[in-house]
């Protein structure tokens, strides 16, 4: 074994133990955040506290619903797969010995809001004004009536939790989702390999949003979840789903060696190209896997999350100069419009942060425009390759182990 493959596996395997003490010391980091709010109203004199004579009752409440996610995580963490690593034998006990950071425990709660977009009732509305155009987008592409959709490969880099992913092969194409966050992966393999009934956990996400709350009883909503079970699959899915994957790692290290050149007929990617710090680089990864002829549908906002992280350079291109940088890259654009949603909302927030979404639908005409865009130095696709073999898991997904970071900073908040 060289040894960058060596010290590869051994932060893959740090990162998985990381993530899953994260998830199992949830509850207990919880608690210690609503214990020290306590005080702060336990401190106000007689007269304002008897204003309020409810508030113990509420933080004891708070509590117990933070028991009940801390209970769900410590179940998630304990069936998460030492088989997600493909090529090591993970050694369990070695949780313990890390410790998360307040980072982490971020992407734990952020894990809570995802589960509420993709995979409960609740979500329904934001994966309609997400998810649909989208969908739509490919039945009208590829006709089931004209086209075998389980021959039609579509990739879907940065696919969170995976419902996107599941919505595809319901619609029979063979979906291949790619992820980076460990967390997001975790979560993924539970709700898809673990959650055998619709209904069957139960969270409370809205715990930790303590600011433009209306009704404090908000804040202990209960949301049941999977609002399918992907092990049962759709009982009114319109035709034979098609295969299902999923593939953890760097989508530029996995997808951008030979092996993927022009093997994928369809591209979705759903808030994701403003994920990178070089968006140049994703446009043109996402040109490298397509073949003349196939198809990018997108939908999403330029919020380049990484432009805020310290020391790292991101380009941040307007909209009307991305555009032009697809067209560089062997693109025709034949659908583009403006379209609203949330992401991860909370329906009765006194805050709403709605995006207006940029959604397109690009055809890769040629190669020509981009090897002109190669010879001007829009970008360079690196040569590093990631290991990114499905393996056959208990449903539908599958994943590999490649790891460059973990990053979950999609969300607005």
């Amino acid at each position: 074994m060289d040894d960058r493959k060596k010290k590869n596996e051994e932060a893959e395997e740090r990162s998985f133990h990381l993530v899953k003490s994260a998830f199992s010391q949830y509850a207990s980091h919880a608690a210690a955040v609503f214990d020290r709010a306590q005080p702060r109203y336990d401190g106000l004199p007689e007269k304002f506290r008897a204003l309020l004579p409810d508030l113990d009752d509420h933080f004891l409440s708070l509590h117990g619903c933070a028991a009940a996610n801390g209970e769900f995580f410590l179940t998630l963490s304990e069936a998460a797969p030492h088989d997600i690593f493909l090529n090591q034998e993970v050694v369990a006990g070695t949780a313990e010995k890390t410790n998360p950071t307040e980072s982490d425990m971020d992407r734990v709660r952020s894990v809570l809001r995802h589960l509420v977009r993709d995979w409960s009732a609740e979500g329904a509305s934001e994966r309609t004004a997400c998810y649909t155009p989208i969908l739509s987008e490919l039945e009208s592409t590829f006709p089931a009536d004209e086209t075998d959709r389980g021959d039609i490969r579509i990739l879907i880099p940065g696919a969170g939790l995976g419902r996107l992913v599941y919505e595809i092969s319901q619609l029979g194409f063979c979906a291949q989702g790619n992820e980076i966050s460990m967390y997001m992966i975790v979560a993924s393999d539970f709700v898809f390999n673990r959650c055998r009934e619709p209904g069957s956990h139960r969270v409370y996400p809205y715990i930790h949003q303590t600011s433009n709350v209306e009704r404090k009883a908000d804040m202990l909503r209960e949301v049941q979840i999977p609002d399918v079970s992907p092990a049962q699959g759709s009982s009114d899915a319109p035709m034979e789903p098609g295969d299902l994957s999923m593939i953890a790692g760097d989508f530029m290290e996995i997808y951008t060696g030979d092996e993927h050149e022009g093997k994928w007929p369809g591209v979705v990617t759903c808030f994701f190209v403003d994920t990178g710090r070089n968006v140049f680089e994703y446009v043109e990864a996402i040109s490298h896997v397509l073949p003349v002829g196939g198809h990018w549908i997108n939908l999403g906002p330029l919020l380049y999350h990484s432009a805020s992280d310290a020391g790292d350079a991101c380009v941040e291109l307007a909209l009307d100069d991305l555009m032009k940088v697809i067209g560089a890259f062997g693109f025709d654009i034949v659908r583009e419009e403006t379209l609203p949603s949330t992401y991860n909302g909370n329906k009765r927030s006194m805050l709403q942060i709605a995006y207006r979404n940029a959604f397109f639908h690009a055809v890769k005409t040629g190669r020509a425009k981009s090897e002109k865009a190669k010879a001007a130095g829009l970008g360079v696709i690196g040569s590093t390759l990631a290991r990114g073999d499905d393996i056959a898991k208990e449903v539908h997904p599958a994943y590999s182990t490649q790891l460059a970071s973990e990053r979950d900073d999609r969300s607005n908040g």
